[in-house]
């Protein structure tokens, strides 16, 4: 379904597109936002604008699979996924490890 909104976008009205958004990745983005912000507070992480630090916990995590599956056609094995994970978190934890941490 992803890879057929991804294809048709320009074909699809925007509100449609919007709902879509809503109702799925903003949804998470909100979410994981919302974690990093209560993580920041605790001074477990340094999050300055949490919504870019949700983008880019996702760009980290999911970017590197999405495209090696062509947006989830072609099988990736469970351990490459876990790999591109772990690695993932591990660059975000990386990157926004609060100071003196």
């Amino acid at each position: 379904m992803v890879r057929q909104i991804n294809a048709e976008a320009a074909h699809f009205p925007q509100a449609a597109l919007d709902a879509w958004q809503e109702a799925g990745p903003r949804r998470v983005q909100h979410a994981l936002a919302d974690a990093f912000a209560r993580l920041d507070a605790t001074g477990l992480l340094r999050v300055d604008d949490p919504r870019r630090a949700a983008h880019h916990f996702a760009l980290l995590v999911g970017a590197e699979i999405s495209e090696r599956t062509f947006h989830g056609a072609v099988p990736l094995g469970e351990d490459e996924v876990s790999a591109i994970v772990i690695d993932g978190v591990a660059a975000f934890l990386d990157g926004y490890r609060a100071r003196g941490n």
